[in-house]
């Protein structure tokens, strides 16, 4: 979890909760959540999502409340892997203070693969 982003986003958070399947961390605070997820899943567009350009193979962003538009979940299509099966990292920001997180789920996508290659 890219720790600028953790002050930034959701100072004050709580130690970062891991998983291992699928390979998860999440950080938050009182109000705020960051997660970050690395899984196998569709390599097809998502219904209803934004597509964003300039992220590995293809990047979808859908907003997680119809009202509060602010919290995004965005997903990064990574492609195939040695075995044929396709890789995707997914960025949730919710910050629930009704600003839009839409570059800030970017941002840390694109801090994350930076370290990936």
């Amino acid at each position: 979890m890219p720790t600028e982003y953790v002050q930034k986003l959701a100072p004050g958070a709580y130690a970062p909760t891991n998983e291992r399947y699928p390979l998860r961390c999440t950080v938050r605070n009182d109000k705020s959540a960051l997660e970050i997820t690395f899984d196998t899943g569709p390599d097809e567009p998502i219904k209803g999502a934004d597509s964003i350009a300039g992220l590995a193979k293809a990047a979808y962003l859908e907003r997680l409340d119809p009202h509060d538009r602010g919290d995004v979940y965005l997903t990064v299509i990574l492609g195939k892997d040695e075995n044929d099966i396709n890789r995707n990292l997914h960025v949730e920001v919710a910050g629930h203070d009704g600003k839009d997180h839409k570059d800030n789920a970017i941002a840390i996508a694109r801090d994350i693969l930076s370290h990936l290659h």
